[in-house]
């Protein structure tokens, strides 16, 4: 991280340069804020943009005003991702959902890629839906998935979502 800097703030920082309105969502807000975001999200004539942290959304969040996810920052496991496109995915979601996570070529985002798929698959096979390519694998390669150029990294370092209506 950028001296303790989040991507939320980083991304705010742009959005306020260039004049987009945003709203915002995090666990550093108290309840009463989080919740006026979210009701200021819902109305007709507001910011089209909610910056969301995934480690604040907590169970039963519902975010069917939305229907665009941009994932700035991955989780090192896919379920908690996966949780925060949920949010979008609710019953009541009446418009087409779209996820894109953005990606750095040659970082560690895509061995943080490569683990998700591998903790999916590990998950498939032991709940005896699929062993694809697991049969393959050896101690090396999993420990190889995870390795990082940095020691510095921790999972609570990828926790941040854009999701936009």
């Amino acid at each position: 991280m950028l001296g303790g800097t989040s991507m939320l703030d980083l991304v705010e920082m742009v959005f306020n340069r260039y004049g987009i309105r945003s709203l915002r969502y995090d666990g550093k807000m108290d309840r009463e804020s989080r919740e006026k975001a979210l009701s200021t999200f819902k109305k007709s004539c507001r910011p089209k943009i909610l910056l969301i942290s995934t480690k604040c959304g907590g169970v039963g969040l519902n975010l069917v005003s939305a229907n665009r996810v941009v994932n700035m920052d991955l989780s090192w496991n896919f379920a908690t991702e996966s949780q925060t496109y949920d949010h979008v995915h609710r019953l009541g979601q009446e418009k087409e959902v779209f996820v894109k996570r953005l990606i750095v070529k040659d970082m560690i985002e895509e061995r943080m890629l490569k683990l998700q798929a591998l903790k999916t698959d590990l998950a498939n096979a032991a709940l005896g839906e699929g062993t694809r390519n697991l049969h393959k694998l050896c101690v090396k390669d999993i420990v190889n998935v995870g390795s990082s150029t940095s020691s510095t990294l921790r999972e609570d370092s990828f926790a941040n979502v854009l999701v936009t209506a």
